[in-house]
C-alpha cells in the first residue's frame, strides 16, 4: 500500500490491552472501562484498524468479490500495526488463521484469514500453522446475528489438533465484531493444552467509531 493510503486509514494505535478499543486521550494506558467483546479463552486481542470506511469496503471486496490481493494488503496493515507492540511483549510461537468450512472455502476459492496471516507471518517472522485447527461444522453467516445468537451458533464449530499443547498461539482473522468466533476457537485451543491464545484481526468493529490519528 502506498504511503498516502496508509496515512488515511483509521488506525487504532495503542488501545486497551484486553480488547484493543481506543482509550480516552486523558486516560491512563492499560484497560478500558468495560470491554464490549466476548473474549473467553483469549488472553489478549490486537487489531490494526477500525472497521469503517475504507476498511469495510476492502474486507467486503476481498471476501465477496474474490480479491485475495486485498486480503494480503490487510495482512500488511496488521503487521505494520503490531510490529512495535511485539517488540515489547512476548511473541506467539505461531499464527493460526481462522479456518473456513470446506463448503465455504470451495465457494469463495480462498480463505481471507489465511491470506492475511501469511503476510503477517512473513513480515513479523512468525511461523504460520494451518494444521492446528479446522472447522467441523458449517455455521451460517454471522454478519446479521447478535452476540448471544453468534455464541450459540459457534458451539462445537471447531476441532483442534493435539499439537497445540504448550504453544503460544495467535488466531488471525479479518474482522472481529463480537469476539464470539475467536472465543469459540480459543476455548477449544485452551482445552487442548495451548500455553496462551491471543486473537489478532486486521479490523475491529467499534461501538463508537475511533477518531482518526
Amino acid at each position: 500500500m502506498c504511503p498516502g493510503c496508509l496515512g488515511d486509514l483509521p488506525w487504532l494505535g495503542d488501545g486497551c490491552r484486553r480488547c484493543a478499543a481506543p482509550l480516552p486521550p486523558d486516560g491512563s494506558p492499560g484497560l478500558c472501562a468495560g470491554c464490549d467483546l466476548a473474549l473467553d479463552g483469549v488472553a489478549r486481542y490486537r487489531a490494526a484498524v477500525a472497521y469503517e470506511y475504507p476498511v469495510d469496503q476492502l474486507i467486503a471486496a476481498a471476501k465477496f468479490r474474490r480479491r485475495p490481493e486485498l486480503a494480503r494488503a490487510l495482512g500488511e496493515m496488521l503487521a505494520r500495526a503490531l510490529r512495535a507492540q511485539l517488540a515489547t511483549t512476548e511473541r506467539p510461537d505461531c499464527l493460526a488463521p481462522m479456518p473456513l468450512h470446506p463448503l465455504r472455502l470451495a465457494r469463495r476459492g480462498f480463505n481471507q484469514a489465511e491470506e492475511i496471516a501469511r503476510v503477517a507471518a512473513r513480515e513479523l517472522r512468525i511461523p504460520m500453522r494451518r494444521d492446528l485447527c479446522r472447522r467441523r461444522r458449517h455455521t451460517p453467516p454471522q454478519t446479521s446475528r447478535d452476540g448471544d445468537d453468534r455464541r450459540r451458533g459457534m458451539a462445537g464449530a471447531f476441532a483442534v489438533h493435539p499439537s497445540v499443547a504448550g504453544l503460544r498461539i495467535a488466531i488471525v482473522d479479518d474482522v472481529v465484531t463480537t469476539g464470539s468466533t475467536c472465543s469459540a476457537l480459543a476455548v477449544e485451543m485452551n482445552r487442548a493444552g495451548a500455553s496462551l491464545v491471543e486473537a489478532w484481526s486486521a479490523a475491529r468493529v467499534l461501538v463508537q467509531p475511533a477518531a482518526k490519528v
